[in-house]
């Protein structure tokens, strides 16, 4: 059984999601920005409510509204688990969003999305082979790293890096 703090806790991590789950998409859209506005003017509390709604909703629309935001203010502090965790998941916007955020993160987030990536594609892990990861979020100058991916993989969501196989970009 848990302790009374925890437990209280708890209680009020599932009062808060159900408050959440119940606003409309608008009127959550305008809580995150608020939210998001206290983050950015360096409220660290702010952030840290962003990153646990995002963990707790189940709501793809409002996933993707809280990842977009996250991208949009550069919020890197989302738990890899998280993020690895929601680029598996079907809704494209989701998925995208959340290996955007990995990216960013810089090279611990890529390692993060490279080591969980036979589980993003469902599949058993194939031959691996070089290609080269280009981020977007490390414009200008163009800077690229080799890694280690397997073969045939492709972004989920689409658009979120370019992978070079073989000499040829495939855009994911």
């Amino acid at each position: 059984m848990a302790t009374p703090e925890v437990r209280s806790t708890l209680e009020r991590n599932e009062c808060v999601r159900r408050y959440t789950a119940s606003m409309p998409n608008d009127a959550f859209t305008r809580l995150v920005d608020r939210v998001a506005g206290n983050a950015r003017s360096g409220a660290s509390w702010a952030e840290g409510l962003l990153y646990h709604w995002l963990d707790a909703e189940r709501s793809d629309t409002k996933r993707t509204v809280l990842l977009q935001e996250m991208v949009r203010s550069s919020f890197l502090g989302c738990p890899f688990e998280c993020l690895t965790r929601l680029a598996a998941v079907r809704e494209t916007n989701v998925s995208s969003r959340s290996a955007e955020l990995l990216v960013m993160a810089g090279p611990a987030g890529e390692q993060a999305l490279i080591r969980a990536l036979p589980g993003i594609r469902g599949a058993p892990a194939p031959r691996r082979t070089h290609c080269r990861l280009i981020s977007e979020h490390r414009n200008p100058p163009f800077r690229s790293r080799m890694r280690h991916l397997p073969a045939g993989w492709k972004a989920p969501g689409g658009g979120c890096f370019v992978l070079l196989l073989a000499g040829g970009p495939v855009v994911g």
